[in-house]
């Protein structure tokens, strides 16, 4: 029962729809750290960003940990009240909004099993699996987190370019050369999870200590402890 996921199956005009919606929203991102599903940008840049940090720091004396988050059930748990809200702050025409809410409006789901069909049931979160616009909706969703991130000038910068969270969709990574700094961090995109109703995955965020000498800091989410590996760095 907990493990579960609804596809969406989107008839051909109602694709044809989406592509053709989608040139018309306009969406631009805020951020140049969301690598995944976005134009010019490939998911490869992002893991270029750690290990060009990891380079520089080995010249180095200073401390680098990177922490590597995941949200869990990502896409199923977009609440679309407040991914309404943040497409506003998006400037797209007021009858593209509108459109954009009613597609979103009244939505129902049902369970196949075997032979059988269940009742509908409302749908009041998620973006749809599958769907054309759902990865941009996703992208609007989250991206006020990285946006957050780098005003306040957390987590590691490469010269005078920020490279602090670098992320691909729903995987995000911290970048950091000071321990208190990444708990800043930690705490930050905690809150934000709160704030939006989504959950990071507690099995898959771990935290690897690349310093050269190792740090005895214990950094928590949510009041539980982060799993934490040590790399061995030559000197």
């Amino acid at each position: 029962m907990g493990n579960y996921r609804g596809i969406t199956v989107t008839p051909t005009i109602g694709k044809t729809f989406e592509y053709a919606f989608l040139e018309k929203l306009n969406l631009k991102s805020e951020t140049l750290l969301q690598f995944g599903f976005t134009e010019g940008l490939s998911p490869i840049m992002s893991s270029l960003l750690i290990s060009e940090s990891r380079y520089e720091i080995k010249k180095s004396t200073e401390n680098f940990f990177i922490s590597v988050l995941d949200v869990q059930s990502a896409f199923d748990v977009v609440q679309h009240i407040i991914l309404m809200d943040k497409a506003i702050d998006q400037n797209m025409h007021p009858t593209y909004w509108k459109i954009l809410t009613e597609l979103y409006e009244g939505l129902t789901s049902k369970v196949k099993w075997m032979d059988g069909l269940s009742e509908p049931f409302k749908i009041k979160q998620g973006v749809r699996q599958g769907g054309i616009l759902s990865t941009h909706l996703y992208k609007i969703f989250v991206q006020d987190l990285l946006v957050e991130l780098e005003q306040n000038s957390l987590g590691y910068h490469l010269g005078d370019i920020y490279v602090g969270a670098p992320t691909c969709a729903d995987d995000i990574a911290f970048i950091s050369n000071n321990e208190y700094e990444l708990q800043i961090m930690l705490n930050v995109i905690d809150r934000y999870a709160k704030e939006h109703h989504y959950k990071i995955h507690p099995t898959k965020t771990e935290i690897i200590d690349c310093s050269k000498r190792k740090s005895s800091y214990s950094w928590t989410m949510g009041g539980k402890v982060v799993k934490k590996h040590l790399i061995v760095v030559s000197i």
